[in-house]
């Protein structure tokens, strides 16, 4: 059996390459998945923790009549992190492209419903990916391509729920600071005399007027304070 699944990818992966230079695919673009690929597949262990979560809380382990094994879970899931695809695009572009087919490990064979791959893929849980991290450092580590010593920072500026930088709420800010900052010179300093008035109040109101305040000349008008 083992023997006639090696030949069946042999053949497909030939069909791969003949499709791609028909078709005027730089090889370039097939690299990184090629490097993953020889990544993943020298590291057996990440799949074996895959497998953990997709067998954890069933009766009898995921055999063959599984829709997915661990290896084309932890692929997919891989996959639909380096594009930024949503589960639909995921299930269309691996079952138009031969390419992810022989990556994922689905070769000629069906490519699941999106929602198969959806409830396949989150069942892979945090604690996991952690270990996957750490098994996939530690590859890097022996391969003498990270030291492992020193953690890199991701700097990329990426759109979140949290409040944009508003000029009202960045001067607010100030004056609350400011003012926080005489209290304590006060305190610190009872001999040293100074006027001071504490308008936080006075700020937060005026801030909150000018960042929520509509109509169509509302630039215009924010303008004015």
């Amino acid at each position: 059996m083992h023997a006639q699944m090696q030949s069946r990818r042999e053949l497909f992966d030939v069909y791969v390459r003949d499709f791609h230079q028909m078709s005027g695919v730089k090889e370039k673009h097939l690299g990184e998945l090629r490097a993953i690929d020889r990544i993943l597949e020298a590291t057996p262990r990440v799949t074996a923790l895959v497998a953990a979560d997709l067998n954890r809380g069933l009766k009898s382990p995921a055999g063959a009549r599984a829709k997915l094994t661990a290896e084309q879970t932890l692929r997919l899931a891989v996959l639909k992190q380096l594009k930024g695809w949503t589960y639909r695009e995921l299930e269309e572009r691996v079952d138009q492209t031969p390419a992810l087919r022989s990556f994922t490990r689905f070769y000629g064979g069906a490519v699941p419903a999106f929602t198969t791959l959806e409830r396949a893929i989150k069942r892979i849980g945090p604690e996991t990916w952690q270990a996957i991290n750490d098994a996939l450092v530690q590859y890097a580590v022996e391969k003498k391509v990270e030291s492992g010593a020193t953690p890199r920072t991701d700097t990329t500026v990426i759109e979140t729920d949290i409040a944009p930088p508003v000029d009202a709420r960045l001067l607010n800010d100030t004056v609350r600071v400011l003012t926080r900052v005489m209290e304590r010179a006060r305190a610190c300093c009872p001999q040293a005399v100074f006027a001071f008035a504490n308008r936080t109040r006075r700020a937060k109101r005026r801030a909150y007027q000018i960042v929520m305040a509509k109509g169509k000349n509302v630039a215009e008008w924010r303008g004015v304070w």
